[in-house]
């Protein structure tokens, strides 16, 4: 009689991508800075810098069989809706300022000297 237990098969996590990390690290810390007014403006290089990691990522997640494929894809996401957050409030603050000025003439013309 054999006494002893059968062999375990160990199965082994599916690998995780360091740019992948690094790509979806920079793009939560950019959409937290994306939403303010005037300082979001310093959140583009990080989303730029995360979806330059995170494109590489993907691609290697890709020839691996798509395997550690989650943060990769979930980087790219993120950085690309912080450069859209970004560019939409810049955008935005830029429209507001205009219609303002051309209120503002409007309201006050300026002196026939001026003209």
């Amino acid at each position: 009689m054999d006494l002893l237990p059968p062999p375990l098969h160990v199965v082994s996590p599916p690998p995780v991508s360091g740019l992948g990390i690094a790509s979806f690290t920079l793009g939560v810390i950019a959409l937290m800075f994306s939403w303010l007014p005037i300082a979001g403006c310093a959140a583009i290089p990080f989303a730029v810098v995360g979806l330059a990691l995170g494109i590489p990522a993907l691609c290697l997640a890709a020839k691996h069989r798509n395997r550690g494929l989650g943060f990769p894809i979930a980087g790219v996401v993120t950085n690309a809706l912080a450069i859209a957050i970004c560019l939409f409030v810049v955008f935005a603050i830029a429209a507001t300022a205009s219609s303002a000025a051309k209120r503002q003439n409007q309201m006050f013309p300026p002196p026939p000297s001026w003209r």
